[in-house]
């Protein structure tokens, strides 16, 4: 809760004087007036930008950011008035000090004064949290759940009598009337039935994508199949091309060599013969000259 009422930008507390919270619409930031002032004169009366996150707030200008009802509400309660008066009176305490060093004692009775207030504060600020904790839905339960109504009809754990009619943009949750203003204040809501519409719509197309991705994908394996034996086909008529190229050439290639055979067994033939027939013009003459020797013997 400490941490809640202080601002985002300097952690100082906040209160109805000049540190009044002021809510950053666009981001969901809250800081007190002094910053806002600061930041002003920095960049300019009309370029609002976050100090925590650095977004613009669009068409906003300072004299016109919203004061954060809910933290405004919860610093009038009791123990938180009086414990910044307490502060305040000490924050006055403390500068007469510095000017009368003579009034130490009475500082301290009231630094201690106002330790026992602040401990009053924190059980007090405890026992509240408990009771929202509890107010909140069962244990793990996220705050804004909803639980099933009897009828039907969805409701808030916070708020369990309002019925679920908003979701937050910016939170990502859904939202009732209650929590509109007091988690969700600047933020940018949208109609719940709206949000629904938009995300069975959002399932509807999903779904006719997945179909029609599904019917892609089938066509393009039965294309990939067909192309799958179109290519073992081709690769089959090619070895067969490539048999018959071949047998082919090898028919020309024998008959050749059966022509070549030919051709040159007919001219060793040929010439053969020429070597027979000188040869028996040979033994013809060593018959003439045997008969010659005969006579020339006798």
């Amino acid at each position: 809760m400490e941490g809640f009422l202080n601002c985002d930008c300097c952690h100082n507390d906040f209160n109805h004087f000049d540190r009044v919270a002021k809510l950053l619409p666009m981001c969901g930031h809250t800081v007190c007036l002094k910053c806002v002032l600061q930041q002003k004169e920095v960049s300019g009366p009309d370029n609002v930008e976050c100090t925590q996150c650095g977004m613009k707030q669009a068409q906003v200008s300072y004299e016109k950011l919203p004061v954060n009802e809910k933290i405004m509400k919860i610093l009038k309660q009791p123990q938180f008035v009086f414990a910044q008066k307490s502060t305040d009176t000490l924050n006055q305490r403390q500068s007469a000090d510095q000017l009368n060093p003579l009034a130490n004692a009475q500082n301290d009775s009231s630094v201690q004064i106002l330790d026992n207030n602040q401990s009053e504060s924190r059980q007090l600020n405890t026992n509240q949290s408990s009771q929202e904790a509890a107010r909140s839905g069962p244990a793990g339960t996220p705050a804004g759940a909803q639980t099933q109504g009897a009828n039907g009809k969805v409701f808030c754990y916070k708020h369990q009598d309002k019925e679920i009619e908003y979701f937050c943009k910016f939170c990502h949750t859904i939202v009732c009337p209650k929590c509109m203003f007091a988690d969700h204040n600047g933020h940018e809501l949208a109609q719940l039935e709206d949000v629904t519409n938009i995300i069975k719509q959002n399932i509807y197309d999903l779904n006719k994508l997945m179909l029609n991705t599904k019917r892609i994908n089938d066509d393009n394996r039965q294309f990939i199949e067909h192309i799958k034996q179109e290519i073992q086909r081709l690769n089959e008529q090619q070895a067969r091309n490539i048999d018959k190229g071949f047998n082919e050439l090898i028919q020309k290639l024998q008959e050749r060599r059966d022509e070549l055979k030919q051709t040159f067994s007919e001219k060793y033939v040929t010439e053969e013969n020429k070597v027979v027939s000188k040869n028996q013009i040979l033994d013809q003459n060593s018959d003439e000259i045997a008969s010659i020797e005969v006579i020339y013997g006798q």
